[in-house]
């Protein structure tokens, strides 16, 4: 093999060299082709990649249409059950209220029948004493009458 020229200017003047150079130019544009295939698998995957992604956006949108939905609903609940809850808490401070005076009520009658049986209990001896002394007085008077 000679080489003629000068830096990147080679000519071959073999011809084995010239076969050499048609397979290594074959197992080139072999590569070249397995290469492009690659490229092509690989443009395939991106475009799944791409198709996959489009999908999972457009079930990532319709989960968020259906979250912000249940929200609002949520909110709607939550209001109403704070609408409930201060109904509630308004009617328990007038049941409060009223509890408290039927209490009030209650311990004055209960004072006023305290009272009343204080009083009961003082006629009560005092009607045992008068009638003691009633007794007592007939019991001398049955004396008196025997004796005389």
């Amino acid at each position: 093999m000679a080489y003629m020229g000068t830096k990147k200017t080679v000519y071959y003047t073999d011809v084995s060299t010239s076969t050499h150079r048609t397979q290594h130019g074959a197992r080139q544009s072999e590569r070249c082709m397995q290469s492009l295939d690659t490229i092509a698998e690989i443009g395939d995957l991106i475009d799944d990649l791409t198709r996959r992604l489009y999908e999972k956006s457009r079930e990532f949108d319709h989960l968020l249409a259906v979250s912000r939905q249940r929200e609002e609903e949520v909110r709607g609940r939550i209001s109403e059950l704070e609408t409930v809850i201060k109904t509630q808490d308004e009617e328990y401070l007038k049941l409060a209220a009223v509890l408290e005076a039927k209490l009030i009520e209650c311990e004055e009658l209960k004072a006023n029948f305290d009272l009343k049986f204080e009083e009961h209990q003082w006629a009560e001896r005092h009607i045992r004493a008068v009638t003691q002394e009633i007794n007592d007085l007939k019991s001398r008077l049955r004396i008196t009458s025997v004796n005389r």
